[in-house]
């Protein structure tokens, strides 16, 4: 009962695109663009490209934000106001007042005093400058400039890996779409055998038993049809949510999927090796871990100092006692230091970034063995990728006559519908293999692209 009422909704959901087919002729169209131009509740949705979805994402996606805004701390940071390179300025101020009792002798006399008040007023400048501290900060600077640098691969880096997360979403959202078309294609190629079912044993043709299995094909059709659209809802949200913007915005993706069929791989590994970001960053790193060695060093050097200083004090006390006293004036002074023995940290940190420094080089060769490899992998798929999609293509147009030509036998009683069935799952089958392959051979060049460090340059 409850598998009857099912495909009685199945039935009706699907007989509303044949109810509005019997009032209008859409010659030339494919089912796609009927389904959508007939449905009264689904407006036709604009074209987003791949390219116009990629310029969305690298202007509102938030995480290409939050790695624009890395980027601009590491542009903070190798300002020269971070470098130790000017000097610094200081004002100091005091006040106090003292309240004192003792005494004192003036010309042969003694006097005390008791619960005497004095005020106390100063204030100084001054400003300082650090000539000489073993070359720590020069090379604590070049750090710094050098760090700016992988923030910029690093960011590269982080927008290519948005941009294949892009191109994953948007080719299963394309591949979902057109594979609706053709599930919703088997549903309509079912229900038309269906209903020539119905007819045939309502006049004795066919046996129940061929109805039953019409009907449960149908019913299996516009299941896999219907689940097919929850997904496409959910690729289409996921897209949405990766172009920051609301879910309820509807589009369409671009089915003319465009690729080149030739790449030569010993060119794809000479612009690895030159413009890959995580390489790149990879040799900036070990540049850093260098520089802070150097830096290190510094660290057995002295440290001279240069500074300027301007004072002012005033004192007030009774005036039966002293008056008022003034005093002013300036300073200038060099000053040096030299830490001789502190313990051993210097030693152990001087060791320790040795080890870091030496460990930045294994991780250098590492990346670049594995930078090899990922191309020539990525080489080998797309490759792999393009002799499927021509040989899936060849299929689809076989399985496509051969359908249409099983049609022809299937109504003039020549072949069975078992027989009809099996070749509109192998034209459906090839379809959807088709488009999968399709769009998996974009994404393989995408990944491609990528390797050699070429991707985030053709959306720029």
């Amino acid at each position: 009962m409850k598998t009857k009422i099912f495909f009685t909704f199945l039935l009706f959901l699907t007989s509303k695109h044949y109810a509005q087919a019997d009032t209008l002729t859409l010659p030339n169209t494919t089912v796609a663009e009927e389904r959508v131009l007939l449905d009264t509740n689904v407006q036709k949705n604009a074209v987003l490209s791949f390219e116009d979805a990629v310029k969305i994402a690298l202007e509102r996606n938030f995480n290409v934000k939050i790695e624009k805004g890395k980027q601009k701390q590491a542009q903070n940071n190798k300002s020269v106001l971070n470098s130790d390179y000017l000097p610094t300025l200081g004002v100091n101020a005091e006040t106090y007042t003292a309240n004192t009792q003792g005494y004192r002798v003036s010309g042969g006399e003694k006097s005390t005093y008791q619960n005497s008040k004095s005020t106390v007023i100063g204030t100084s400048g001054e400003l300082g400058f650090v000539l000489f501290n073993g070359l720590s900060r020069l090379f604590n600077y070049q750090k710094l400039i050098n760090d700016y640098k992988i923030s910029q691969l690093d960011f590269r880096l982080a927008l290519e890996q948005i941009i294949l997360q892009l191109a994953d979403s948007y080719y299963q959202y394309v591949f979902l779409s057109q594979q609706e078309d053709a599930l919703y294609e088997s549903v309509k190629l079912s229900r038309e055998r269906y209903e020539r079912m119905k007819m045939r044993t309502r006049y004795g043709q066919n046996t129940s038993i061929d109805l039953l299995t019409a009907e449960v094909d149908y019913s299996k059709d516009s299941i896999k049809w219907l689940e097919n659209q929850a997904e496409l809802i959910k690729a289409r949200n996921q897209i949405n949510v990766m172009l920051a913007r609301s879910g309820e915005i509807r589009f369409a993706g671009d089915t003319a999927v465009q690729f080149k069929t030739r790449y030569a791989l010993d060119s794809l590994l000479e612009k690895a090796r030159k413009q890959n970001a995580e390489w790149q960053a990879k040799q900036r790193r070990v540049q850093s871990e260098q520089l802070l060695f150097r830096s290190t060093i510094g660290s057995w050097m002295p440290t001279v100092n240069l500074y300027a200083r301007y004072s002012l004090n005033m004192n007030k006390t009774p005036y039966d006692f002293t008056s008022e006293q003034e005093s002013q004036g300036y300073r200038l002074g060099a000053s040096a230091s030299w830490r001789l023995f502190d313990g051993g940290k210097t030693a152990v940190r001087n060791q320790n970034q040795r080890i870091a420094m030496e460990n930045a080089e294994f991780e250098k060769e590492r990346v670049a063995l594995k930078l090899d490899s990922d191309v020539r992998l990525a080489y080998m798929v797309f490759e792999n990728a393009l002799a499927i999609f021509y040989a899936e293509q060849k299929n689809l147009e076989r399985t496509q006559k051969t359908l249409k030509r099983a049609l022809e036998l299937y109504n003039s009683g020549q072949i069975t519908s078992l027989d009809y069935r099996q070749a509109q799952l192998n034209y459906i089958n090839g379809q959807i293999t088709y488009y999968k392959v399709l769009t998996d051979l974009k994404k393989s060049e995408l990944k491609l692209q990528q390797l050699s460090g070429e991707l985030v340059q053709m959306f720029e």
